[in-house]
């Protein structure tokens, strides 16, 4: 392999470079449909992408992109950089191709143009991370709240009469759990299209945290609403009338309700409705959990506990990347300042 090069790219003009070597090395992101909107069309900013090169002929053999995010930070405004879609064609991949490009990747918060950066990576790209400085923040857990046993019955029991009893017994005892979460003088109801009620609310009502993403109107619609990969739904809790909390979720083939995001403050029961309603759509699809990833230590890890959700497989969490002389370094890197919810990861 000859001299590679770095350089930022544009996703215009390279998008069929940026596609091929997504389509070798992270076939999963190499859909044109999602590269125009995830690069282009994100409200808080357009997309910086980098692409390796053969210096000598040209040839793309490496990609990366950077997703502008505003985000507050001790109750200030700023922009970070959540870092995505790093891939090496197969052929060239070494260590010296992705320090390289990675290198390049960080630069726009070591130039000032972005405070943090942050990534959710996987195991692999995590020992480069580290080898570059990063910061792993902690690791991600995957939390669960069964709706159903049907799925565990049938595997130890079968079909037939006995697991038919189990099955019922143990989605009855579940319902009845369920039941304790419900406030009669809240009113849930799909929201479909009142994103500006929902950012408004966002704003008035930010999570008690020192680090979280904002979530304006535009944000939410683009997220969620425009999401070209999975079709989200957004549930709306009110009292009297008025909004005091919202959840998006998705549904998935694999018999589980995923939420993405939950926003709504503490202590007035709109948390404890939410879940209990998400439980009940969760059952009525046949979906047999609710399930929902965050961060160990961070304030939206210990929500998910006080709901009752129980603790299942962790895996590589936030990677930060921060001066040291930042004003911030020290809020960025405790866990326990960030609200961190899976809309607010890579996509």
């Amino acid at each position: 392999m000859g001299e590679i090069r770095v350089r930022e790219a544009d996703p215009v003009a390279d998008r069929e470079a940026i596609l091929k070597v997504l389509s070798s090395g992270l076939p999963e992101a190499a859909s044109a449909r999602r590269l125009d909107w995830l690069y282009l069309s994100n409200p808080d900013g357009r997309a910086l992408v980098w692409l390796a090169e053969d210096a000598e002929t040209g040839e793309p053999i490496g990609t990366s992109a950077g997703y502008p995010r505003s985000m507050v930070v001790d109750g200030q405004r700023v922009a970070a950089l959540n870092l995505s879609d790093f891939a090496i064609d197969a052929k060239h991949r070494s260590l010296g191709p992705a320090l390289k490009l990675l290198r390049a990747s960080l630069e726009p918060m070591k130039d000032g143009r972005f405070v943090f950066s942050y990534d959710y990576p996987s195991a692999a790209m995590l020992a480069i991370y580290k080898r570059m400085g990063g910061h792993p923040l902690a690791e991600t857990r995957r939390w669960v709240r069964m709706v159903s046993v049907r799925g565990k019955v049938k595997k130890k029991l079968g079909t037939g009469v006995v697991g038919g009893i189990a099955t019922a017994a143990g989605d009855a005892a579940l319902r009845a759990r369920d039941s304790m979460l419900k406030r009669q003088n809240l009113t849930l109801e799909l929201c479909d299209g009142e994103f500006e009620d929902l950012g408004r609310f966002h704003e008035e009502h930010a999570p008690a945290a020192h680090v979280f993403g904002l979530r304006s109107a535009a944000y939410l619609r683009w997220r969620y609403a425009q999401h070209t990969m999975w079709p989200h739904e957004a549930l709306c809790v009110k009292s009297d009338g008025a909004l005091i909390g919202f959840a998006f979720f998705r549904c998935s083939e694999e018999g589980c309700l995923t939420v993405t995001d939950l926003q709504a403050p503490a202590g007035r029961g709109a948390r404890q409705a939410l879940l209990g309603e998400l439980c009940a759509m969760a059952r009525a699809r046949g979906l047999e959990r609710v399930q929902a990833e965050f961060p160990d230590g961070t304030p939206s890890a210990r929500m998910a506990a006080d709901l009752g959700f129980v603790v299942r497989e962790a895996g590589p969490g936030i990677v930060l990347f921060v001066d040291d002389m930042s004003p911030f370094a020290s809020t960025l890197r405790n866990p326990e300042n960030w609200w961190m919810m899976g809309g607010d990861r890579d996509i």
